[in-house]
Order: C-alpha cells, then structure tokens, then sequence
C-alpha cells in the first residue's frame, strides 16, 4: 500500500500479486473457493480449486493458480471519497490432467462431482478457469464516525469447460442436479452500506 497524499490527504493505492502451484490458498487467497454462476437457461461458469489432482498409482500432479489486484481511493473532500478496485485470478492443470481426462474419471480416476455429460465425451476435460472482478465505491461521511455508501462490482467466471454438457451430481440452490451446458458468464451486484462506529467505551 502506498499513501498518495500529494494527490489529496487520505488517498492511497494499493496492490497484490501472487503466485504458487500446489497450494492455491497461497496463490488466490482463502476466499478463491470453486465458483458456480448459473446463468439464463440451463447454462453454467465453473470451475475447480484444488491443490492437485491424484490418481491412484501415479501421484499428484500439481494445480497452479495466481492472482493480482489494486485498488485507489481518492479523497474528493474529507467527508467524500471514493475507490476503484479490480482484480483477476486464474486456475489451471496441466496437460497430463486435462488430456488424460483424469478430473472427468479418466485413465482410472474416480469421478467429481462435476463431470463432463455423454454427448461432450470428446471434449478436453479442463477444471480451469479465469475469475475476474472490477468495480466502483463511493462513501460519504456526514457527520464523524458515520459512514453511507454504494459500491458497484461486476463479475466474471471464465470456465475452461466452455462449450461442454457438464453433468453436475448435487444440487446448487435452487438449481436442481443434471446437465448444463458451460459457458462463461458473469454478474452485476449493487451494494448499499450505512455504519455507525462508536468509540471503545463509549454508549
């Protein structure tokens, strides 16, 4: 983090990178979780965090995931701010993973819960996936200690299985277990927000 009071007082800037294989809680940060966004119809983004994937009589064969970000907050006046924010993330197997299909039960491998459907057996069997977030904050301080703000974020799941039928055995919600076809897709959250602090030890 860097503060830019040159700018305006208060403003800073920040950003993070971050890289590992084999241990993507590192690498995406523990709030990278496998996504699923279920879109219009019977269409689906998703993909799968591991740390590797094991089949039986061969060994590990390690995931990599990396992720960057920043973010800037600017002081328009002491009692008004606002901030812009993006990041991307992305997961991804190797070649002996996705050709030998093992994350779709390939080669011996048992089975996940999402798996590629009959009609896609073809298909590249990729748990992959991109993940990536921009958006917008604005806050304003009437008084001291009381905050009101908006903040404005879009989504975006890139899934390597894109193009497939892929059979997903429990169910999401509402969304019932069956065959959706994957596809990339994302999504638009409004957020309002009112805090009140009070000082330690106050009523």
């Amino acid at each position: 983090m860097i503060n830019t009071p040159w700018i305006a007082p208060g403003d800073i800037f920040g950003a993070f990178g971050s890289y590992g294989v084999g241990a993507t809680a590192y690498a995406g940060g523990n709030f990278l979780t496998s996504p699923s966004l279920y879109g219009c119809g019977n269409n689906v983004a998703l993909g799968a965090v591991t740390d590797a994937v094991y089949l039986n009589g061969t060994g590990f064969e390690l995931t990599t995931a990396w992720a960057v970000g920043a973010y800037f907050t600017h002081f328009w006046t002491p009692q008004f701010s606002s901030t812009v924010f993006g990041g991307h993330a992305e997961v991804s197997y190797n070649d002996t993973v996705k050709t030998g299909r093992w994350f779709c039960g390939g080669s011996g491998a048992a089975i996940q819960n999402v798996n590629l459907a009959p009609a896609s057996a073809g298909a590249l069997c990729d748990p992959g996936f991109g993940y990536t977030m921009v958006g917008g904050r604005a806050d304003w301080y009437p008084v001291p200690s009381f905050r009101l703000g908006v903040e404005v974020m879009y989504t975006n799941i890139g899934t390597a299985f894109e193009g497939s039928l892929v059979n997903i055995a429990t169910p999401a919600g509402k969304r019932p277990a069956g065959t959706y076809s994957a596809k990339d897709d994302g999504i638009t959250s409004v957020v309002f927000r009112a805090q009140r602090q009070w000082p330690a030890g106050g009523g």
